[in-house]
């Protein structure tokens, strides 16, 4: 639903040539990441992370894959408690879409973190979310042929814990399905999160920066984020589709028309475009 990273392109009072591009040009422009997960009926649907672009981005995706409204929000799954990951549930609240009892799924921690807050602890009291701990490794059921599992990636101590998706198809017996994962924040790539990537059908990973030089003034290196040049070569060559999102206004990835761009594709990888569709389904 969701490919910038937390504030999107363009972001608020920002001249540099990304956000002056997305101002003229709607295909330019990036929400903050999210997911939706919809089955195949278009009659259910869950969200991974809550947007500052969420009610945009759950309209379109209600007149394009969801037929049965907003009611169909079985419940959103949070990856870590960065603002821009958080912050679309106040739009759940009785001064918007007043939804009723909609799960957010969520590690303990981050779950206890939206209880202190006032105003969703106030959304909890009213009815409108139900806080759900959900354990690492542990599967939940989606719909019927479709999980979603947890587990934990590496990001910064002010994100509490951050927890990454595996979205996995069921099969029969012992047959592997096929899998899809998520992480749009992580420090770096772990060879845990190697592995997770080589036995994926698709990577979606966190592509905030490409280099080092996308921020004059500041410290690239106390900005925790695989720069997406690093990444390629951390992960060589394997059959997985990759796609990069999350992506800085910063970042030229963004321009389809830079070198940088054309150095993800040329790796045979990709960068994520708003609405883009993938499915379980070989």
């Amino acid at each position: 639903m969701g490919t910038g990273q937390d504030a999107g392109i363009p972001q608020m009072g920002c001249s540099c040539k990304n956000c002056e591009a997305a101002r003229w040009d709607p295909s330019r422009r990036r929400a903050g990441a999210s997911l939706a997960l919809v089955d195949t009926a278009g009659e259910k649907f869950y969200l991974v992370d809550a947007s500052l672009h969420m009610s945009g981005q759950v309209d379109r995706l209600l007149h394009t894959h969801v037929i049965a409204g907003l009611g169909a929000l079985q419940g959103i799954f949070i990856t870590h408690a960065h603002m821009g990951h958080i912050i679309g549930l106040s739009l759940l609240g009785k001064e918007a879409a007043d939804v009723k009892r909609v799960t957010v799924f969520a590690a303990l921690e981050v779950c206890e973190f939206l209880g202190f807050n006032p105003i969703f602890r106030r959304m909890v009291q009213r009815g409108n979310l139900r806080l759900g701990e959900i354990l690492e490794g542990e599967a939940l059921e989606l719909f019927e042929g479709a999980t979603i599992t947890p587990f934990v990636v590496p990001h910064r101590k002010d994100a509490i814990i951050t927890y990454g998706y595996l979205i996995t198809e069921k099969v029969e017996g012992d047959g592997k399905g096929r899998t899809i994962i998520y992480i749009p924040d992580m420090d770096l790539i772990t060879k845990e999160i190697k592995a997770l990537v080589k036995d994926s059908d698709i990577a979606l990973l966190d592509g905030t920066f490409f280099d080092m030089n996308e921020l004059p003034g500041r410290d690239m290196s106390e900005i925790s984020h695989p720069l997406i040049e690093e990444t390629i070569r951390t992960l060589g060559e394997m059959d997985t589709r990759i796609i990069f999102t999350h992506i800085n206004h910063s970042n030229p990835v963004s321009d389809p028309s830079s070198k940088e761009y054309e150095h993800v594709t040329e790796a045979g990888h990709e960068i994520a475009s708003e609405g883009l569709v993938l499915s379980l389904r070989a």
